[in-house]
């Protein structure tokens, strides 16, 4: 796992590249880029998701079940689950 300075680095650069195209809300769902931004692989079977505001705290939402480890390995604390037979819209 790296580094906080290393993911406020990453955060730094993703809010820049925001504020350049006039974007206020960075909308992650990609696993790679989850990984990359939050320092957390996820399963691919469920919806889940990462949200970076360009001010403000970022939250994380997927399904309940993952919500322990998300908070353990990624520097997001506002973890938001859902159940397996939830409707996962966000």
């Amino acid at each position: 796992m790296f580094s906080r300075a290393e993911f406020d680095r990453r955060i730094a650069c993703a809010r820049d590249a925001m504020a350049s195209a006039g974007v206020d809300l960075l909308l992650v769902d990609s696993g790679e880029l989850l990984a990359w931004l939050t320092g957390y692989t996820v399963s691919e079977t469920m919806y889940r998701a990462a949200f970076l505001p360009r001010e403000g705290d970022a939250w994380f939402t997927l399904r309940a079940l993952d919500e322990a480890p998300c908070r353990e390995k990624s520097w997001i604390s506002d973890v938001v689950g859902f159940a397996d037979t939830g409707f996962t819209l966000a």
